[in-house]
């Protein structure tokens, strides 16, 4: 598994939902703090 998707996977155990972990991630790439991808993020996937 790659470096990113581990940390995804980490975000994920955490407690963020399944998109806030992906987009916190991988949204420094398109130039997204992760605070912000985070809040970005919450509407668009389930709370477990």
């Amino acid at each position: 598994m790659s470096e990113k998707a581990e940390a995804a996977v980490a975000c994920f155990r955490e407690g963020f939902n399944c998109s806030q972990a992906v987009l916190s991630t991988w949204g420094a790439e398109f130039g997204l703090e992760r605070e912000t991808a985070l809040r970005a993020a919450a509407a668009l996937g389930a709370v477990r």
